[in-house]
Order: C-alpha cells, then sequence, then structure tokens
C-alpha cells in the first residue's frame, strides 16, 4: 500500500509539472488536450474506484440502495458511506402475483430494472396504506423495448380491510416499515434495483471500461470527430425519440459538420454506472450524469442518460437520452 502510495504521487507530481511546462510553451488548449486524453485512461479510473464496494454500480451523487428480492419477498437497503456499502435494513415486502419481468399492462408483474423514486403520494385509497412512492416504471429502456403499464408504486398495507398475499405489480411492506423507510431516505439521492432472484452484480473491470469509453466518446464529439463519435454506438442503437443508427448518424453528421472549428465544452459531472438485469442476462449498464454542453451556437445543461452495451471488443451505445 505504502509502494502504491508513493507511486501515484511520483505520477501525479510527474503529470503535473508535464501540464504546467506545456501550458508554458503551448498555452491552455494543449494542456487542456492532454488533460482530456488522461480522462481516458483505464489507469486513471482504476485509481479513482481503488477499493470502493460498487458491486451494485459506480454512483457519485446517492446515498441509498435499495436492492429488492421479489422471489425471496425482500428488500435491502443500503447506505453508501465513503467508499463502503452498509446493509441498515432488510424489509419484508410482497410483489406481483406473477412472476419474470413486467410487460404490459395487467400482467400482474413487478418490473426488473432500475429506477427512481420520484414523488410521494397521500390521500390515497386504503389499500395502499398511508401513502406511497412512485416509481420511474416505464423508464427509458422500459419504453424502447416496447413495455408498457404504469403505477408501480412502493406502498403500505391496508388498516381496514383484509390484505391480499400479492399485488398488481408494485412492492408493499407494512406501513411501520414504510413510515420508518420514509424517515432513513433522501428520495433524490435514492436508487431502486429490482431482481427476479439475486442482483446483477458489477465488477471494477467493466466500471473502469465504461468510464474509460465515455470519456473517448466525450473526447470525439467535443472535436466533432464524426468517424470516430459513431463507432461507440451499437448496430441496434436507439434514441429516445425513435431514430435509429442510420437517423441519428445522418443527423449527427449535418451537426458536427456545421461544428467544425468551433471550441466546444463539454463536462459531465454526477456519473452513476448501474449493472441492469436483463431476462437473457445481456451484459447492459444504465449510466447517467449531469451534462453541460457549449459551443458558439448551442447550450445544453441537464441530466444524459445511456445504456451501454458489451460487444466482442468494446462497450457501445445501446440507447440514448
Amino acid at each position: 500500500m505504502k509502494k502504491f502510495f508513493l507511486f501515484f504521487i511520483f505520477f501525479t507530481s510527474f503529470i503535473f509539472a508535464n501540464i504546467i511546462d506545456i501550458y508554458r510553451e503551448k498555452g491552455s488548449e494543449a494542456a487542456i488536450d492532454i488533460l482530456d486524453k488522461e480522462l481516458q485512461k483505464i489507469q486513471y479510473w482504476q485509481k479513482v474506484i481503488d477499493d470502493k464496494d460498487i458491486r451494485f454500480g459506480y454512483y457519485s451523487n446517492m446515498d441509498y440502495i435499495l436492492v429488492c428480492n421479489k422471489k425471496r419477498k425482500k428488500l435491502d437497503i443500503y447506505k453508501i458511506d465513503n467508499k463502503e456499502l452498509k446493509n441498515i435494513k432488510t424489509i419484508k415486502v410482497i410483489v406481483g402475483k406473477n412472476s419474470g419481468d413486467k410487460v404490459k399492462e395487467g400482467d400482474l408483474r413487478t418490473p426488473v430494472g432500475v429506477y427512481r423514486l420520484i414523488r410521494k403520494l397521500t390521500n390515497l385509497d386504503d389499500y395502499y396504506g398511508p401513502f406511497a412512492f412512485v416509481t420511474t416504471y416505464p423508464n427509458l429502456y422500459d419504453k424502447i423495448r416496447g413495455k408498457n403499464g404504469y403505477g408501480i408504486w412502493i406502498h403500505g398495507m391496508p388498516e381496514n380491510c383484509e390484505r391480499e398475499p400479492d399485488t398488481k405489480g408494485c412492492i408493499a411492506m407494512e406501513n411501520e416499515e414504510l413510515k420508518k423507510l420514509e424517515n432513513m431516505l433522501d428520495l433524490k439521492k435514492t436508487i431502486l434495483l429490482i431482481n427476479e432472484d439475486k442482483p446483477d452484480i458489477a465488477n471494477k473491470e467493466e466500471i473502469v471500461q465504461i468510464l474509460s469509453m465515455l470519456y473517448k466518446w466525450r473526447y470525439a464529439w467535443k472535436n466533432s470527430d464524426i468517424n470516430s463519435y459513431l463507432q461507440f454506438y451499437h448496430p441496434k442503437f436507439v434514441r429516445f425519440d425513435g431514430k435509429n443508427l442510420k437517423e441519428f448518424s445522418e443527423m449527427k453528421k449535418r451537426i458536427f459538420s456545421l461544428k467544425k472549428g468551433q471550441k466546444i465544452e463539454i463536462v459531465f459531472t454526477n456519473i452513476n454506472i448501474i449493472p441492469y438485469q436483463t431476462p437473457d442476462n445481456e451484459k447492459i449498464y444504465r449510466v447517467n450524469f449531469h451534462e453541460k454542453y457549449r459551443s458558439k451556437s448551442y447550450s445544453f445543461e441537464g441530466n444524459k442518460e445511456l445504456y451501454v452495451v458489451k460487444t466482442s471488443n468494446n462497450w457501445k451505445i445501446l440507447v440514448e437520452r
């Protein structure tokens, strides 16, 4: 550990001194280009990840992970505490009557996937208990795959009538547990992972590869290198608005030709990379982050969402918003 620390100090000192020399001799643009290339390196992200517990993904701005196991009917609550994941509570739950991933409205299935809790609902029918948390089902990936339905909540139990053994697709728990959960969580910093029998576990090598890929993609984008940029997209790519790879490529070629030579600034913050369980066990991760984009003719700031899939030679973008 001491040797690694000394190497890290030497390495960063060397890079820093090198950057100063480049800045002094060639200016800020050349120095920024060196830093952009450092962000693409596997070695850099290995140091960032280091000894973090990333079994459920890499998180920059989340505090809690809820992991729901449908078969075992339990909800595990994890607190992200610096580099560690602490299992602070396990709650018994009931889920949809039918097993398997949710596909359509009325199939009585609880979905499998990655979701956020976006708001709290009160003044509901007694069937749902004192209140409910609304999930983001169907998410972007669900919609692209043609899944439908709505109203997947985490809610309580009826107080004035007999409880059914299953739900129509929601996750339900005892009212006292629901109230404890509310007191525990910050909804804006909570992610919900739902699996059928066991969660899809991330590994450091994959997380590091995706972070490196993300910044290589950004570099091509920033430099209006359309050929390199399009290499990051899967042949079956679909954009949020339904555009396929051919339509998306034609659109991007027009945009990039107009941007050629312009100074473009792209900043990614609050990056989260989460393993996404699929029925056929295809290796997919959900990647979301906050993006700032600035060029002479256009500015954007907001949330970006990607679904990336592992191929024989790299990670490719399958879905984008």
